[in-house]
């Protein structure tokens, strides 16, 4: 790689200069060596001093280290370090500044108004009493390089560390007080591993050996020594690089091929003379590999939960690589008084797979079992991979909920309940703990309610992003095994990558909701797309009573009307509940809203509002029975709705579930549709989150509680 530019000086105005000269940052535990060294260099001298803070009350000053060409006369000062109050701003602070001499630290040809001595700010982090500080300051007469570092021994960190490029300095040098070493030490070097991709990036973990790794070396001024760059593999060492600065920057080729996967060691040593007088390690991984934890399937008769862990590679991998997955089960425990989860350890760091881990092909599966908890339950199982050699990993899905809770056996002709799960896109993005706990209450419920289906009106994410996809992913998957779903697309899990609903098919609801996943959790029987989840049916038989679910997208194009209307007619003997996110006005009247969104502009799609709906689909059907959307919010959790009738006379009830504008995201209110032998259907508002059953009235003189008969 070529050197690149050298540091440079601005202005100064006023006796106490402010970022004046490059400065260049540094976090490093610096191990200095102060064993036997070359001669004495003249016009070099090294500083290491222990400075404790008792007390600063009344102290306006206080000096870390001095470099003096006089250690007895204190006005000969020629570099120093110091922390003083600066009492200029509203509020006093503690500045860390160097100082020296007008002809060590002036830019040339600016006047520092007529003072001897002059201040640069390096920064604002004030002392600490009753803490100790390790100090080294350093100095190059002949080259004009100063290099500072400052730590904290009480709490170990690195308060400041950086240098700076002076003005060369001939006459004598002696430390007041602390530890002398008589030749330059570069504590403010930086020296940072990373990739060049036209830019420079640090990294200490590379993904690969393909990358273009560099190690990029900083240093404020030229140095008298030698920076040696060694590489560490096991008991070996090899030299990478040595490198005489001439410049501010150096860039220094890293060889990642010929590395071994996991850790290696980083060795940088300044040599003058054949000595070490300065060493620091860094530890850089090559390889990452990437492991998903999929959902838990149960299998109920066997007593066991099935994992499958897939695990990805940059690169194919030929060296051999052994894991082991180590998993903790605990129980989800909802604790009524703080409105959240606890969870108690079931069974902690269990191990349930070692072997080898084969990527010659870059990528594999593991197949996980674990026996089911003894006892019916929320739970969340943890997994946790350990490689060997030890290589830098990433893991989503680490964490998977679950359940044992039983099931409903609805009888024939007798009570059961669908629950609607309203938008949750708040839920999602800012409250995944409440949606859980909607989830939980279900599955707890489900036997002894005859909770038999849930139905999700959409709105599912709030802006369609991968991490509250995640997150209702993991609050749906207690359903899994338990209550079957059918889910509905929202125009919020419709936004595109520059915001808003202008086309179809950005959702990434298929990544998550796959057609394999809702049939196997949500009885799904076909779709409008193959392989796509925007528009599909389920067939759901609960006791007595057959139901053709039918989810459309948020204001579906005509193709999707017109198959809808085709599916419902081939299944003449189920009774058809069209789920769909916009179709209700929180005022209970049917909405043209979707004419408003940027979808309806767009040349190549059309949209159905719900009067089209209704005309289109459900008006001519014999057998529609009942609409259920959400997207528009009552003043009160109240469930809005109309009865119609189709052209064969038969009422068909429509719905809206939405209480996103109560707090909390919705409050956890969920709705329940509840179907009685006599044929009444009874409506009600419970939150799990609040453990409260809704009794409202809004302005429309809709309620929370109702009954209605077919």
């Amino acid at each position: 790689m070529a050197t690149r530019g050298a540091s440079g000086m601005t202005r100064w105005k006023a006796r106490r200069i402010s970022g004046a000269f490059t400065i260049c940052f540094c976090v490093l535990v610096i191990a200095l060596l102060v064993g036997a060294g070359p001669a004495a260099r003249a016009g070099e001298l090294t500083v290491n001093a222990h400075v404790p803070v008792d007390d600063l009350r009344g102290r306006t000053e206080l000096w870390l280290a001095r470099l003096d060409a006089d250690p007895s006369e204190p006005s000969s000062l020629v570099l120093g370090l110091r922390w003083i109050q600066d009492t200029n701003g509203w509020f006093p602070t503690w500045l860390l500044q160097l100082v020296g001499r007008n002809g060590v630290l002036a830019e040339p040809g600016v006047e520092a108004a007529g003072e001897d001595l002059i201040a640069v700010d390096l920064t604002k982090l004030p002392p600490a009493a009753g803490h100790t500080y390790e100090v080294t300051l350093s100095y190059s007469g002949d080259t004009g390089a100063v290099a500072v570092k400052v730590a904290d021994r009480t709490e170990p960190r690195v308060i400041y560390t950086g240098g700076l490029a002076a003005r060369a300095y001939e006459g004598p040098l002696h430390a007041v007080e602390g530890t002398a070493l008589p030749f330059y030490i570069p504590v403010g070097t930086s020296w940072t591993p990373g990739v060049w991709q036209g830019t420079f990036l640090p990294l200490t973990q590379f993904a690969g050996r393909s990358d273009e790794a560099v190690i990029r070396l900083v240093n404020p001024a030229p140095a008298p020594g030698e920076f040696r760059f060694y590489i560490a593999q096991d008991d070996t060492e090899q030299l990478l690089a040595a490198v005489a600065l001439t410049e501010s920057e150096t860039w220094i080729p890293l060889p990642l091929e010929t590395l071994p996967l996991g850790l290696s060691e980083l060795r940088l040593d300044y040599v003058v003379e054949g000595s070490v007088l300065h060493s620091e390690r860094k530890e850089i991984s090559v390889g990452r590999l990437d492991f998903y934890v999929r959902p838990v399937v149960l299998e109920r008769e066997a007593g066991i939960g099935h994992v499958t862990v897939g695990v990805k590679s940059g690169e194919a991998v030929t060296e051999p690589l052994a894991v082991e997955l180590r998993a903790t089960l605990s129980e989800q425990v909802w604790n009524d008084a703080a409105r959240r989860f606890d969870y108690v350890t079931y069974r902690e760091d269990v191990p349930v797979y070692q072997g080898p881990l084969d990527l010659s092909k870059a990528e594999t599966e593991l197949s996980v079992t674990f026996p089911l908890p003894d006892r019916p339950g929320n739970w969340r199982v943890t997994i946790e991979p350990r490689v060997t050699p030890p290589t830098a990993t990433t893991l989503r899905g680490e964490e998977r909920l679950f359940s044992t809770h039983m099931p409903a056996t609805v009888e024939p002709g007798a009570t059961y309940s669908i629950v609607v799960l309203p938008d949750t896109q708040h839920y999602a993005q800012s409250y995944p703990e409440i949606f859980t706990r909607m989830t939980g209450w279900i599955t707890a419920h489900a036997a002894s309610l005859n909770l038999a289906a849930v139905l999700h009106v959409g709105d599912i994410t709030n802006n369609n992003s991968p991490a509250q996809w995640d997150n209702a992913f993991a609050s749906m998957s207690l359903l899994n095994d338990v209550v079957p779903y059918v889910i509905s697309i929202g125009n919020h899990d419709m936004v595109g990558p520059q915001g808003g609903v202008t086309r179809r098919g950005d959702t990434l609801v298929n990544s998550y909701f796959s057609v394999d996943h809702a049939r196997r959790y949500g009885n799904l029987a076909g779709t409008l797309v193959p392989g796509r989840i925007e528009n599909h049916y389920a067939l759901l038989d609960i006791g007595s009573d057959r139901y053709l679910v039918i989810s459309l997208e948020f204001a579906p194009p005509d193709e999707a009307v017109e198959w809808a209307r085709r599916v419902a007619e081939q299944h003449p003997e189920y009774d058809v509940i069209l789920l769909t996110h916009s179709y209700l006005s929180g005022s209970g009247r049917r909405s043209s809203n979707m004419l408003n969104s940027p979808l309806a502009e767009n040349p190549d799609t059309t949209v159905n509002t719900a009067a089209t709906m209704w005309s289109k689909i459900l008006y001519p059907l014999p057998n529609s029975f009942m609409v259920v959307g959400g997207h528009s919010a009552p003043k009160a959790p109240t469930v809005p709705y109309q009865l119609q009738r189709n052209a064969a006379g038969r009422r068909v009830f429509e719905f809206v579930f939405d209480w996103q504008d109560e707090p909390n995201g919705g409050s956890g209110w969920l709705g329940l549709i509840t179907f009685r032998p006599d044929g009444a259907i009874d409506i009600s508002v419970y939150s799990p989150y609040l453990d409260e059953w809704a009794d409202a009235r809004d302005d429309n003189g809709y309620r929370s509680r109702y009954t209605l008969y077919r």
